[in-house]
């Protein structure tokens, strides 16, 4: 575990290989999901099933809402498969 200035213990949880990418479409660049852009995918011969942010939305959100983060006691970092770091900001 992490510490942080007042020395309290933190959780760092680290969502690895997201697969965070965007794309330029007509309508401007878009985060890619495998349900709005399996054409693109297809044609660029990626793997459908792992262009799936709404995961990664969904552990977001159930990470934000838990007791760990609204204590101030939980790190959120998301690894993409670009191999970018996002820190995520607790209070989000």
């Amino acid at each position: 575990p992490a510490r942080d200035k007042g020395d309290k213990r933190k959780i760092i949880v680290v969502l690895q290989k997201a697969a965070l990418e965007t794309v330029k479409t007509k309508k401007g660049y878009e985060l890619v999901s495998a349900d709005s852009h399996k054409s693109i995918l297809t044609k660029l011969k990626k793997d459908i099933s792992e262009y799936r942010p709404d995961i990664v939305h969904q552990c977001l959100l159930t990470l934000l809402d838990s007791p760990l983060n609204k204590a101030g006691l939980l790190k959120i970092y998301i690894e993409t498969r670009n191999n970018q770091i996002i820190d995520v900001h607790p209070s989000l």
